[in-house]
């Protein structure tokens, strides 16, 4: 069996010629096949893909705490190598999770649920730690973009919580769809309005990728969180 993880705070699992955050009709190819690999990932580990995402492990723990979700039998075999940048990984698996247990049904309210807790990202410190340590200009540019794609995290979770908690039901229904389809692009539309909302000023780009694997992440976890009592007002 082939060993997949390589790189600095990233996962590489494979691939031939793009990654899964490129632009354009590509794009929708490789996140179709993304979502192959980690359905089939699910299918085989359910657990430990659970575990890990509700335990919030990081892509470090992962490659680390849970070997069994790095599996090359899981590849198409025309494919060599697909990278995962930043949160990609887990968001591939939580998408996956959301459509192994909540195809048919899903929690639609979510204020019952605290707020979940976000890993703050490396500090400035660390990334020039790790960028000193380093051998060479090559590999110090390479860690340096991989922990500034970490940084942005931890506010990327909470807009995703934003959302989620906005429109729970429209947001698991995206995660159904299939990348690039119709109905992907109509359940988008109807998210906008809690996209608009949940931004707190100017605006934001990002790969549909990025913003599912979020909006994915943060359901899941919202969905399996503890249920708290809503306080009654009683005047």
């Amino acid at each position: 069996m082939k060993q997949y993880f390589q790189a600095v705070a990233m996962i590489a699992i494979c691939s031939t010629a793009a990654s899964a955050k490129d632009q354009g009709p590509r794009a929708d190819e490789v996140r179709q096949l993304v979502s192959d690999y980690a359905t089939c990932i699910v299918r085989h580990s359910h657990d430990q893909a659970a575990k890990a995402l509700l335990g919030d492990s990081d892509n470090l723990a992962i490659k680390q705490d849970f070997r069994r979700l790095i599996n090359g039998d899981c590849l198409r075999p025309d494919v060599e190598e697909i990278e995962f940048g930043s949160d990609l990984y887990r968001y591939a698996l939580a998408d996956a999770l959301v459509n192994a247990e909540f195809a048919k049904g899903g929690p639609s309210d979510f204020s019952d649920r605290p707020p979940l807790m976000n890993h703050p990202g490396p500090t400035q410190a660390e990334i020039d730690a790790a960028v000193a340590a380093a051998k060479s200009d090559k590999k110090r540019v390479a860690i340096r973009e991989a922990y500034e794609e970490q940084r942005i995290v931890p506010a990327l979770s909470q807009y995703g919580e934003c959302v989620v908690r906005l429109d729970p039901a429209d947001a698991r229904l995206w995660i159904l769809a299939k990348p690039g389809s119709p109905e992907e692009a109509s359940r988008i539309d109807t998210l906008r309005p809690s996209f608009a909302a949940c931004l707190k000023e100017g605006t934001v780009a990002f790969s549909k990728a990025t913003l599912r694997g979020t909006v994915a992440l943060n359901y899941y976890q919202l969905a399996h969180a503890p249920v708290q009592p809503i306080p009654v007002n009683a005047n």
